[in-house]
C-alpha cells in the first residue's frame, strides 16, 4: 500500500458521531419543550375550547391563547423538527427559530411585556446550543433568488397584519383585560398576538428568499394565519380577535400562499 505523499490532499474529517447525535436529541427536546412546558398544545386546544361569551361573564381569552399557541405548537416545534434530516439543506428551518425569537423581542418592546423576554431568553439559549452542538454548522445568510410570487404574497397581507399587531400593542400598553393570559413566563395575552402578527411576515418574507428549507416557514406561515382565522371565525368578539370577516381573509391567504409555496419551483434545496 503506497504512502501518501506530503502533497496529497487532505482527507476531511468526518464530523464526531456524539455531537450529531447530542444535535438531534436537542432538537427533538426542544421541539417537546414548547408543545408542553411552553404550553404550546395547552393554549392552542383550550383556544378553540373556549367559546365567547356574554352579559357579566368573563371575556373568552381564546384568541390570544391561539396567537400564541400557534407559535409554541407550531413555527417552533416545525423549526426545530425539521432540521433532522440535514442542517446544511435546512438552513430556512433555524432562521425561522431566529425570527420567532425576533418577533417575542419586538412584541415585548413594543407591548411593554416583560415577560416576553424570558420566551426570547430562552430561544436564544437554545439556539446557541444548537449552534454549538451542529455538526454541519451551514452559513446563516447566502443571497439567493428570490421569489417574486411568494414576496408579493407576503406584501399583500403584510399591511393588516401590522396595523392589527400595533393595535393588540396599544391594548398592552395600556393594560387592557384581559391580563390574566399575560401571568405565565412566556408571551401570552396582548403581546402574544403582537408576536404572531410580526411572524407571519417574516416568515413570508423568509420564505420569499428562498433559502435552503425555505419551504418549512412558507407552510408555517399559513398554517399560523389558517389557525388564526379560523379561531377568530369561531370567536368574533373576544378580544384580539380579527372578527369573521378578517379572519375568512387570513385563512384564504394561507390557502394562497400555500398554492404559491407549492407551485414555486424547489431551486437548491
Amino acid at each position: 500500500m503506497a504512502a501518501r505523499g506530503f502533497g496529497a490532499p487532505e482527507i476531511a474529517p468526518r464530523a464526531p458521531g456524539g455531537r450529531g447525535v447530542g444535535y438531534r436529541v436537542c432538537l427533538v427536546f426542544f421541539a417537546v419543550f414548547w408543545l408542553t412546558i411552553g404550553f404550546g398544545m395547552i393554549d392552542l386546544a383550550s383556544g378553540f375550547a373556549s367559546g365567547s361569551t356574554d352579559g357579566n361573564d368573563v371575556l373568552s381569552t381564546g384568541v390570544l391563547s391561539v396567537a400564541y399557541g400557534a407559535i409554541a405548537a407550531i413555527v417552533l416545534p416545525a423549526g426545530f423538527l425539521s432540521q433532522l434530516r440535514a442542517a446544511s439543506r435546512r438552513v430556512a428551518a433555524l432562521q425561522q427559530v431566529v425570527a420567532a425569537t425576533c418577533a417575542f423581542a419586538l412584541a415585548g418592546v413594543l407591548a411593554l411585556d416583560p415577560l416576553s423576554f424570558i420566551s426570547v431568553a430562552t430561544l436564544a439559549v437554545m439556539l446557541a446550543i444548537l449552534w454549538r452542538l451542529s455538526p454541519e454548522r451551514p452559513p446563516m445568510w447566502r443571497p439567493r433568488v428570490a421569489s417574486i410570487r411568494l414576496f408579493a404574497l407576503t406584501a399583500m397581507t403584510a399591511v393588516p397584519w401590522l396595523i392589527y399587531g400595533l393595535e393588540m400593542a396599544a391594548n398592552g400598553r395600556a393594560g387592557l383585560p384581559p391580563d390574566e393570559q399575560a401571568g405565565r413566563p412566556q408571551a401570552g395575552g396582548w403581546a402574544g398576538a403582537v408576536a404572531l402578527a410580526l411572524l407571519v411576515v417574516l416568515l413570508g418574507l423568509l420564505a420569499a428568499t428562498k433559502t435552503r428549507g425555505w419551504r418549512t416557514p412558507a407552510l408555517s406561515a399559513a398554517a399560523v394565519s389558517f389557525v388564526f382565522g379560523l379561531v377568530s371565525i369561531l370567536n368574533p368578539d373576544a378580544p384580539g380577535s380579527a372578527g369573521a370577516i378578517w379572519g375568512a381573509l387570513a385563512i384564504g391567504w394561507s390557502v394562497i400562499f400555500t398554492a404559491g409555496a407549492v407551485h414555486e419551483p424547489a431551486g437548491d434545496q
